[in-house]
């Protein structure tokens, strides 16, 4: 059984623009990802969005703490400075392809301690023609 809704030292919350209605095939929507520290400060974290088949990263936001990021055909990787409190990091998805997706959870993890990890919601995702 995957992960889901676990915080273990931090919080991630994936939201996307529009969920809860089907997606038209060739929308652009925001996705973004909250972190939340619970007031303590991290470094050394990876951020880690994976994508159904059905969409496409098409850009991602600039953002003064990020170190690193990545983007792949699969999943969505950020590695920020040390964060403490509540950060918000954004990336914009194109849905590709119709059909009913399972929605992987967000998951972020503290790279020297294994102890601090946490995993969003998963969920479903529908991608429809459009008219």
């Amino acid at each position: 059984k995957a992960p889901s809704n676990r915080a273990d030292g931090l919080r991630i919350v994936r939201t996307i623009e529009g969920a809860g209605r089907p997606l038209l095939r060739g929308e652009v929507v925001k996705v973004e990802l909250s972190i939340d520290t619970f007031g303590n400060e991290i470094d050394h974290l990876v951020i880690q969005d994976l994508l159904p088949a059905g969409l496409e990263i098409e850009s991602s936001a600039g953002h003064r703490l990020i170190r690193h990021k990545e983007h792949r055909d699969d999943r969505f990787l950020l590695f920020p400075d040390a964060l403490g409190g509540v950060q918000k990091f954004t990336y914009l998805a194109r849905a590709v392809t119709a059909g009913e997706y399972v929605l992987p959870a967000p998951a972020a993890t503290c790279m020297y301690d294994a102890q601090i990890q946490a995993f969003g919601q998963a969920g479903r995702l529908t991608i429809v023609e459009a008219p």
